[in-house]
């Protein structure tokens, strides 16, 4: 997985009064609401004996194991062992394993990546930003490396032939298509249309990595997805779909579900068959283990696996034992901080 960036892993909502057991990025963490409201995310195992934390409960901003009452403040630290009293020292090893979190966009989002003294800000796509008044979202689970996901929303051409069901105005061939790369953005553009041009679609189809697209083929209608990597055969799909045609309160978010009951029920799962019978087997393994020779409509798949190459060729260059960087400096330690940004 690629590091030094942010995942998000939760929409926000769904982080309320009871912690929260997030299975992201090859390991599990739980979640919780400090006594201030912000966002805590730890390993989810109790350093005591092991218990997973997301089945005990949250009292005062402390999470609370659910088999000995042990209490572990915001920053991670146990605030009480009730089995000792309430003024027993504590031992220095009972701590929980903190991450760095954060709340932007309606959603949770994770640093994977070493600590650092500032870090970025938290950005989704400047252009998709409607009222989520306007929206409604989804959220599940598919059993794919995040990365096949990733390189279908960038692939716009499929859809006049996997989805020609659900959107048979969609013309097949690429007219006017562009793809850029500006840093961990890539920016595609297009119209789908008849081999003469006519009745063409317009689109917009932009990945931002890690796990992030924006896709829109009406300037109505748009839609954020998200592929976040639970491990290597699985991948936390959430949808949020804005529309721009009913203002009405009330109506606009009702709206938006109806819409976005058509991508999830019928568009989506359109693509699961083709995936299970595609190169490579019906689970886990990333893009890289299927062989495929690409065509100019997909420079935006093309720009992603550079992309992605180069990200993941300079982690690996970090972690060779043996290799010297001049005046580097020291290296930041492997432990998590306790504190978000």
């Amino acid at each position: 997985m690629i590091r030094d960036v942010w995942y998000p892993v939760l929409e926000a909502r769904k982080l309320k009064r009871k912690p929260v057991r997030l299975d992201r990025l090859g390991q599990r963490f739980v979640a919780w609401r400090a006594e201030d409201g912000q966002v805590r995310v730890a390993g989810a195992y109790c350093p005591h004996r092991g218990v997973s934390l997301d089945q005990g409960r949250v009292r005062e901003g402390r999470i609370v194991c659910p088999m000995h009452g042990f209490e572990f403040d915001g920053a991670g630290d146990c605030a009480l062992m009730p089995c000792e009293g309430r003024d027993a020292k504590i031992p220095p090893g009972l701590k929980l394993d903190m991450q760095v979190a954060a709340e932007a966009h309606g959603l949770i989002w994770l640093w994977h990546g070493a600590p650092r003294a500032e870090y970025p800000e938290i950005e989704l796509f400047p252009y998709a930003e409607l009222p989520l008044e306007r929206s409604a979202e989804v959220s599940y689970v598919v059993d794919y490396h995040y990365t096949r996901l990733m390189e279908t929303h960038l692939d716009m051409h499929h859809l006049a032939f996997a989805h020609h069901k659900g959107v048979p105005w969609i013309g097949p061939k690429m007219h006017d298509y562009s793809a850029e790369l500006d840093g961990l953005r890539i920016k595609t553009r297009g119209v789908l249309a008849a081999e003469d041009g006519s009745k063409g679609t317009p689109f917009v189809c932009d990945a931002l990595l890690p796990c992030t697209s924006y896709v829109t083929a009406a300037p109505n209608f748009r839609l954020i997805i998200i592929t976040a990597p639970i491990d290597d055969t699985r991948t936390w799909m959430f949808i949020r779909y804005y529309q721009d045609i009913v203002k009405l309160p009330g109506l606009r978010r009702l709206m938006a579900w109806a819409l976005l009951q058509y991508e999830y029920r019928v568009l989506q799962p359109q693509d699961w068959p083709l995936f299970d019978e595609m190169h490579g087997g019906t689970t886990g393994g990333t893009v890289d283990d299927v062989p495929m020779v690409l065509v100019r409509s997909d420079q935006g798949l093309a720009l992603y696996r550079k992309r992605r190459r180069q990200l993941l060729g300079a982690q690996a260059a970090e972690d060779d034992p043996l290799r010297v960087l001049p005046d580097a400096g020291p290296r930041p330690h492997d432990g998590r901080t306790s504190t978000g940004p």
